[in-house]
């Protein structure tokens, strides 16, 4: 809104115009790329920053006859390379958006259920976890392993405020990890 400053009897047409346009994104999946031209002038993309032009008349606040007003949207971001992909990171921390990476998450969920079998006692071994999962036994074991990652990484996982890079891909690549927890983070590049 601050970017918009409407004027006070413009402010329930801009509500109701963007919540319009909002749920048009959301439900028709196969114009958004038209409803986006309809709003979006222009996008710049600099080696720190992109801003997005938007057109106010989209949105019909429309200060005299076939105006069309632009209102620059900057945010501070880096393009950072997770593996094979680049991912496009804001950063500025009041703006930046968690990313919850559901896989690695659902692993670790599977790995704390097993080792608590284990520990309980329902079950004796690795070995017949794998069997009753129909899964190499190696495997077992490497899942288990995510049980004993440090907390603290565990917790950015669950928030989606881990570094772009922890991914489970990424974790895939070590058979083992060290049980010393600084150990863990410094090999993963964990530095929050």
């Amino acid at each position: 809104m601050h970017a918009f400053n409407p004027e006070p009897e413009q402010m329930q047409t801009l509500l109701e115009n963007t919540q319009k346009l909002a749920t048009e994104l959301l439900n028709n999946k196969n114009e958004q790329y038209q409803l986006l031209r309809k709003i979006v002038e222009r996008v710049e993309v600099s080696h720190d920053q992109v801003i997005v032009y938007v057109k106010v008349s989209a949105l019909t606040i429309v200060a005299g006859e076939g105006a069309t007003y632009l209102i620059a949207i900057k945010n501070n971001m880096q393009i950072q390379r997770c593996g094979y992909a680049k991912r496009l990171i804001i950063t500025d921390e009041s703006k930046r958006q968690s990313f919850k990476d559901q896989n690695l998450i659902s692993h670790i969920s599977q790995a704390y259920q097993w080792l608590t079998l284990i520990i309980s006692g329902k079950v004796q071994s690795i070995k017949e976890i794998a069997e009753a999962e129909q899964l190499d036994q190696s495997h077992v074991t490497r899942m288990i392993n995510k049980a004993f990652l440090a907390p603290d990484i565990i917790r950015s996982r669950l928030n989606g405020t881990q570094p772009p890079h922890l991914t489970l891909k990424y974790i895939k690549q070590y058979r083992a990890l060290p049980n010393d927890w600084n150990s863990q983070k410094s090999l993963l590049g964990f530095t929050q």
